[in-house]
């Protein structure tokens, strides 16, 4: 991915700490192989259990699962930077007595998140254009991030409908390409270049 060129790189929300990939030595190798590049790396830290690794992360991927009080802590006791992912936000923002999700971004931004996941228009996750809006303004200085299907051609549709201060996320079309990880995210960066 670094190869490619990519800027941002987070783990998958629910890999945490597991017993075959611990927390502190999977971090350290990843911070190890990307030495000499930009790319940023946010390892997962939605459970309870785990430690800062010695190549201690500038960013942290938090699921909404984690709870608030965790990102609070994670904000004023750690000082890192955080993206927030609502993977499993429909248990709270379905059904007769369910929470708007931009009020949830309201809360995210309000705890200090850097990045938060807004959802998708145009693939298999597919919100309404008035719902990201509504998402966006409610995240204010915090950065959207689209994901759930995302491809090369998302970035001309979404930069042309929410402008160019968004962030885009890809693993199944940067991981399934066919000609390769590093291909992939040569698309998506000659597609983002155009903006630049």
């Amino acid at each position: 991915m670094a190869d490619g060129g990519i800027d941002f790189i987070k783990e998958d929300e629910i890999l945490n700490f597991q017993e075959w990939c611990p927390f502190e030595e999977r971090v350290n190798k990843v911070y190890e192989t990307l030495e000499g590049y930009k790319t940023i790396y946010a390892p997962c830290v939605t459970s309870d259990d785990f430690r800062m690794p010695l190549y201690r992360p500038k960013v942290v991927h938090l699921n909404i699962w984690c709870g608030f009080g965790h990102i609070n802590i994670m904000r004023k006791h750690f000082g890192v930077g955080l993206f927030f992912q609502k993977s499993g936000d429909k248990v709270m923002t379905t059904g007769p007595y369910s929470i708007d999700y931009s009020v949830i971004c309201k809360l995210v931004n309000l705890l200090g998140c850097d990045f938060a996941h807004i959802g998708m228009v145009g693939s298999y996750l597919n919100d309404s254009v008035s719902s990201i809006e509504a998402r966006i303004k409610a995240l204010g200085n915090t950065i959207p991030s689209f994901s759930c299907g995302a491809t090369p051609e998302h970035v001309s549709k979404l930069v042309d409908m929410f402008g160019t201060d968004i962030m885009i996320t890809s693993g199944g079309y940067i991981n399934g390409h066919k000609k390769g990880i590093s291909c992939a995210v040569r698309e998506f960066r000659k597609k983002s270049d155009e903006y630049l």
